[in-house]
């Protein structure tokens, strides 16, 4: 069976779920672009990005980058909607736009940050710079992608030191301690405790990443086996991105914990349907989601429908191009591999009835 090692940061570097998205449900017209309040329309493009709007983002995008060029929004929004794609399909067909974006990003972030060092700005320079580890880690350079990581968690504590109200800038700080708290039995420091504490703090009160932070929560849950609280966080995620690939999958993996298996089942081909759409998809995530379907008919008694979803878990396997697909946050494609071989050989053939 495969293991689940959750970690809230769901991604390579320890920030990346930063910009996992916030909520605000609102509708664009052309003249909102140039009149908008920026952090209003920042914080309506990643409610329309959590949605799965993936166009509209970038419409949005390429009409802030064209309007104010020296903003790092534009920028930063569209390289977050092209990794988000590319984390929620499991693919690296965006990771060349993603890169010189948010290089375009910081440069434009740093900029802004000297010319006015409100706490807003250094809020923004921090999250993109934070972000911005990710392209570093992906090209090999983990030296300057760990400095990059502590000049923004630097860049965060300036901002809410500067403005106590703004809790937002708490998360990238609670996912930093969190993960301090976890290395080396915590010999280099952090809390647990403390990070939770900051975690929830941005769920109540946090103006444009309180979705993060209830992502970090569950995640949290998750880790330490507490699956009824993970799932209560889950369930009013599940209200507004019923769609979300990355909500699917966890709510998926929940309900097979807390033995809820036939609605297990029915997220996991909701998840299938939504991870197949790209062409071509990511045929390691499809077979993790087919052999989780396998497992859970065969729980279920159901030996003819768990054969055949073991076997297109095994196709799909069989068919993955790791030069163009990405791992998964949670589980590495080789043990998926493994317990798909291993389900092969022990899934008896005369447990299941021909197919008339």
């Amino acid at each position: 069976m495969i293991k689940h090692s959750f970690s809230i940061t769901s991604g390579t570097t320890l920030l990346v779920l930063i910009f996992f998205l916030s909520a605000v449900n609102t509708s664009f017209s052309q003249h909102m672009y140039e009149n908008a309040d920026e952090p209003l329309l920042i914080k309506n493009t990643m409610e329309l990005l959590n949605q799965g709007k993936h166009d509209s983002v970038l419409a949005i995008c390429n009409q802030l980058m064209k309007n104010h060029p020296e903003s790092p929004s534009g920028y930063f929004l569209a390289a977050d909607a092209y990794e988000t794609m590319n984390r929620d399909f499991r693919l690296k067909t965006y990771r060349a736009p993603f890169d010189s974006l948010i290089r375009l990003a910081v440069t434009r972030a740093e900029a802004k940050l000297a010319q006015d060092p409100t706490s807003y700005n250094y809020f923004s320079s921090g999250i993109v710079k934070s972000y911005y580890c990710l392209a570093l880690f992906q090209a090999g350079h983990y030296i300057k992608a760990i400095k990059t990581a502590e000049n923004g968690i630097s860049l965060l504590r300036k901002s809410h030191a500067l403005e106590p109200d703004f809790v937002d800038p708490l998360m990238g700080i609670a996912a930093y301690e969190y993960h301090k708290s976890k290395l080396l039995f915590g010999l280099l420091g952090g809390s647990e405790k403390e990070a939770i504490a900051k975690f929830k703090k941005v769920v109540k009160l946090g103006r444009y990443i309180s979705t993060n932070a209830a992502y970090s929560l569950q995640a949290i849950y998750f880790e330490n086996a507490q699956y009824d609280s993970a799932l209560i966080i889950n369930d009013q995620l599940f209200l507004k991105y019923p769609e979300n690939p990355s909500c699917l999958y966890l709510r998926a993996l929940l309900l097979e914990h807390v033995q809820r298996l036939p609605e297990a089942l029915q997220i996991w081909n909701r998840l299938i349907a939504v991870v197949s759409a790209p062409q071509p998809g990511s045929n390691g995530y499809l077979a993790e989601c087919h052999y989780h379907v396998a497992s859970i008919h065969r729980r279920l008694d159901q030996a003819n429908s768990a054969w055949v979803s073991l076997m297109q878990a095994a196709r799909f396997a069989a068919n993955r191009q790791a030069d163009a697909e990405l791992e998964g946050s949670h589980v590495k494609f080789k043990e998926i591999k493994s317990d798909i071989n291993k389900a092969l050989r022990e899934w008896k053939r005369n447990d299941v009835t021909p197919i008339r």
